[in-house]
């Protein structure tokens, strides 16, 4: 039997026996007597023989060993056998020879098979088999008679041989049926698939946030772009493979489908040519199917195909009745490495101001870019703040997603205007002077007779005190007459703010006596007058807007 695992085969065995007439053997056996009839004498029989006519001396057996003594009266029995060639009759002779004072003597007995039923020996007969199935019997004439077994793969694979054996005459008969057992194999391949998605963003700097600057007055900002990848989001899992199922056997083999699982998953989608069943051919046939499908994520798992073969049971004539299933698996590991499909792996870099700056890619995020602009303002409406707005924007190059980082630069821009006065214009210029509206242009400070800060004198009379050396006093005339130019309309640079507002600090802090106290080396004495120097120029007209020489300031 050539048969898969699952199939069955059933043999039938048939036991001939054949009665046929054998030998015929004709054979003679006796006693022989031998009798004293002395009435006191013992016989000495020395030998005792016997003979059939046509055939010749036979075998005799007497008791004991000779000679023998027999007592007067007495008997000595002995036996004789012989194989004899036909059913002649003859006549048998024994003779009994003696020695001493009785005499021996012969005896004649005819051998006649007259009326002799012969004894028939193996007329009736059992049979013992190998398999007790085999067993039967008693038969007195020709006989066959048949009886099945059935075999099954794999465990009866191998050789059976069985033996029927005549009881009493040992004769014997042997047939062997050998049964060859074959499985399919299931290979299968999983190449997996995955996109893998990479997110950006960008940020921009610039190295300057708020500027003043003068009308015409040029700047140079420094702007960074940064793109930098952010991470990445993989998706749109897959299998895909083959399944190869190979028939080794030499007879085709009856496929009913063909299925493929991934675990934690489920089904996957398997296509195999033509229609089921499929057959698939002897001594090395195969079926090829395909098979995919969608994973949730990427988690190593097993892909399993199976194979569902069509089981037989054939009766003796090979005529087969399916009977059953058997599942054959093929296995492989579902595993994923780098990603198949890669999106947005690339940005593009633009900016409102520097244009295309260029393109980076995750291997070289984040990457910095960089680009200058030059800021003026000039002419018409150049004059008050300004908002310099300014986007870098990336572009992803699969998706076309962007993302934008802005940077605003507040720009001050101060035009000059008006006119400034000296401190000698402004001590002689008060509500005690010559201005014909001297008051309107002290009414931010209270007028000249308000306390100026910590010194405990007018704001006039500080004005009027000599410094004669003393940086205090210097500083403060300085002060008022810078301070009393911007009530009065004029304009100022960043460095007048900045002195007016480190000089304000200066004397909320320290009163005349106090700053004396300090020495004319303290870093406070220098500080003070670099702000008095400052304050001097703007009200000269070496900076600002210009002294009111060639122009007639406001009220005068």
């Amino acid at each position: 039997w050539d048969l898969f695992n699952g199939d069955s085969g059933t043999s039938e065995y048939t036991i001939t026996l054949n009665k046929s007439v054998g030998t015929t053997s004709h054979s003679v056996t006796g006693t022989i007597t031998i009798h004293n009839p002395a009435l006191f004498a013992n016989a000495t029989v020395t030998s005792v023989t016997d003979s059939i006519s046509g055939v010749g001396a036979v075998t005799v057996v007497c008791p004991g060993i000779a000679p023998y003594v027999i007592a007067p009266g007495a008997d000595l029995i002995c036996t004789y056998s012989s194989v004899l060639p036909d059913s002649s009759t003859r006549t048998n002779t024994a003779t009994a020879v003696t020695s001493g004072d009785v005499g021996g003597d012969s005896g004649d007995a005819s051998v006649d098979f007259t009326g002799v039923v012969p004894t028939e020996a193996n007329g009736s007969v059992s049979v013992d088999d190998t398999f007790a199935s085999g067993d039967a019997g008693p038969f007195s004439d020709d006989a066959s008679y048949n009886y099945s077994r059935t075999f099954s793969c794999g465990q009866d694979a191998g050789v059976h041989n069985n033996t029927a054996t005549i009881v009493g005459t040992q004769t014997s008969d042997s047939a062997s049926v050998t049964v060859n057992c074959y499985s399919l194999t299931v290979g299968k391949t999983a190449q997996t698939t995955f996109d893998r998605q990479y997110q950006w963003n960008v940020e921009k700097t610039a190295d300057a946030t708020e500027i003043t600057l003068a009308e015409g007055e040029h700047y140079l900002i420094n702007y960074t772009v940064t793109a930098t990848m952010t991470g990445s989001v993989d998706s749109n899992w897959m299998v895909n493979g083959t399944i190869t199922v190979t028939n080794p056997a030499p007879m085709s083999a009856t496929v009913n489908s063909v299925s493929d699982a991934v675990s934690g998953v489920g089904a996957m989608t398997v296509v195999c040519p033509g229609v089921a069943p499929y057959v698939i051919a002897a001594n090395g046939g195969t079926l090829v199917c395909t098979y995919s499908g969608v994973l949730p994520d990427g988690a190593n798992r097993t892909n399993t195909a199976t194979a569902v073969q069509q089981n037989y049971d054939y009766d003796k004539a090979l005529v087969a009745t399916p009977d059953g299933t058997t599942n054959y698996n093929g296995n492989a590991a579902v595993t994923f490495g780098s990603p198949t499909n890669v999106i947005d792996e690339q940005v593009s870099v633009t900016d409102t101001y520097g244009g295309v700056l260029g393109t980076t890619t995750v291997a070289e995020s984040p990457e910095a870019f960089h680009y200058s602009r030059d800021v003026v303002f000039e002419g018409e409406g150049a004059c008050g703040d300004h908002n310099v707005d300014n986007t870098a924007t990336i572009t992803t190059n699969d998706t076309q997603t962007q993302d934008t980082a802005s940077k605003t630069v507040l720009v001050h821009v101060n035009c000059q205007v008006g006119c400034t006065l000296t401190q000698g214009y402004w001590k002689t210029h008060s509500s005690y002077g010559p201005a014909a509206h001297p008051d309107d242009n002290w009414l931010s400070v209270g007028g000249p007779d308000t306390i100026f800060y910590l010194s405990t004198a007018s704001w006039l009379n500080v004005f009027k005190t000599a410094p004669k050396g003393n940086a205090y006093y210097n500083l403060a005339h300085q002060f008022m007459a810078a301070v009393l130019n911007i009530n009065n309309g004029a304009s100022t640079t960043p460095a007048v703010d900045s002195a007016i507002t480190s000089a304000t600090s200066f004397f909320n802090t320290y009163t005349p006596a106090a700053f004396d106290a300090l020495g004319k080396k303290s870093q406070i004495r220098k500080d003070v007058l670099n702000w008095a120097g400052t304050l001097g120029s703007y009200n000269e007209g070496l900076i600002g807007p210009g002294h009111c020489d060639e122009q007639v300031p406001n009220g005068i």
